[in-house]
């Protein structure tokens, strides 16, 4: 967070207020390849830095080798893997699952779930329903600002 204050005219400072840093690189993880690579070029069009994954195994290696995000964008629906090596299959939400491993991480990230319906995983800060529209994207990214 940024601190701001306002220099009055007899030289004193007031209004002291936080400011929440700009979201600048987004992560997303979808494991439609379409989708992910539409994500992606609207949101570079929008001036982010966007890091695509199509599931958790791709998330934990760059997450490694130090890739800070600001946000995530997490479909619900994707391929998921324990660190100890248990698969989920995409059909059982192994979105919610990378989703809970990213909040005990980084418990204070922005995460907003996508999937089809408004079935919001729990841990999310926020969900869309698909179909969404680049707007809708946009007013819940900017949400976070």
């Amino acid at each position: 967070m940024e601190k701001q204050s306002k220099k009055t005219a007899n030289g004193r400072y007031e209004e002291l207020r936080f400011k929440m840093p700009k979201i600048r690189n987004i992560l997303v993880v979808e494991d439609d390849g379409g989708l992910r690579g539409l994500l992606k070029d609207q949101l570079e069009t929008k001036r982010y830095s966007v890091r695509t994954c199509d599931g958790a195994l791709e998330v934990r290696d760059n997450l490694e080798s130090g890739y800070l995000y600001d946000l995530a964008l997490i479909d619900r629906i994707v391929p998921y893997e324990t660190p100890g090596g248990v698969a989920f299959s995409p059909s059982q939400n192994g979105g919610d699952e990378l989703i809970k491993e990213l909040r005990k991480e980084f418990p204070s990230q922005p995460i907003i779930s996508i999937s089809c319906g408004n079935f919001r995983s729990p841990e999310a800060s926020m969900h869309l329903a698909k179909p969404f529209s680049v707007p809708e994207l946009l007013r819940a990214i900017k949400s976070f600002e």
